[in-house]
């Protein structure tokens, strides 16, 4: 199982924006093989931030997710419309129970 937390903050002008992008790929991401679960929320007290926070099979289903184009889209939007590049932080739970939380999946999931 891979847990991801994507910490991301707008520009206050480009809010809506970035938040349109995001309730976009909603849908498909949720509807992807292997994504158990996957909540875009804002911060209560900062409303030009956002976490996104997926649940998945595996390495392989994150990449699946992230792979659709309206990710890349939303994704390419974002960088133009941010104060800073997302923050990332990944986990993986073994079949035995053990983890790893790395800052990219590459480094937690063996290099796939």
């Amino acid at each position: 199982m891979v847990i991801l937390r994507q910490q991301m903050r707008s520009k206050p002008e480009r809010t809506d924006d970035v938040l349109a992008a995001l309730a976009a790929i909603m849908p498909d991401a949720r509807a992807t093989q292997g994504v158990i679960s996957l909540d875009i929320a804002r911060d209560l007290l900062d409303p030009d931030s956002f976490v996104a926070t997926g649940i998945y099979e595996d390495g392989a289903a994150l990449r699946r997710q992230q792979s659709a184009l309206a990710v890349h889209r939303a994704m390419a939007m974002f960088r133009r419309r941010s104060r800073r590049r997302p923050i990332d932080a990944v986990s993986r739970i073994g079949e035995s129970g053990d983890w790893c939380q790395r800052s990219w999946l590459k480094s937690c999931d063996g290099g796939g």
